[in-house]
């Protein structure tokens, strides 16, 4: 009878050992998934911080809708480099690698003339409000990081 619930016992503190080491496995990876994480939201952050100190469009704001860039000519100016943008249009394409504790996360940057009705749904023609969208992926991230922000040109 004894040597049955020795096996017995054994039994169960090896289903619970298994359920015990099953959590912290699970929450170490839950750990490094939030220490990766919050670097690329940093990282969001940084990228539209740099937007909001920017123009809305190239000629300025509070202009006609006729004299703000055309839907399909959004991003930079021909021969215009990074530390030449000059207005929110300009991040449209922009890719940069962010490297935090020996982590890459590249952020995607897409700039959408929008709707004041629908924000989030991108148009064909010109408006008063631009969507930025900063999509951040990495390796050890296991969904993309994706921030948005609309700015308007103030009219």
């Amino acid at each position: 009878m004894q040597p049955l619930l020795l096996l017995g016992g054994l039994a169960i503190l090896s289903v619970g050992t298994l359920g015990v080491n099953y959590l912290l496995v699970d929450t170490r990876q839950d750990l490094q998934d939030s220490r990766i994480a919050l670097p690329a939201i940093n990282s969001t952050h940084s990228l539209v911080g740099w937007a909001a100190s920017m123009r809305f469009d190239e000629e300025g704001s509070w202009l006609p809708l006729q004299q703000l860039t055309d839907w399909d000519a959004l991003g930079p100016d021909s021969g215009e480099g990074e530390d030449e943008f000059d207005d929110v249009d300009d991040l449209h394409g922009l890719t940069r690698a962010f490297v935090t504790e020996g982590v890459t996360v590249t952020a995607n940057c897409s700039v959408e003339y929008v709707e004041e009705g629908a924000l989030t749904l991108p148009v064909q023609t010109r408006t008063h409000h631009k969507l930025l969208t900063v999509t951040v992926t990495g390796e050890f991230l296991p969904d993309p990081v994706i921030y948005q922000s609309v700015f308007s040109s103030g009219t």
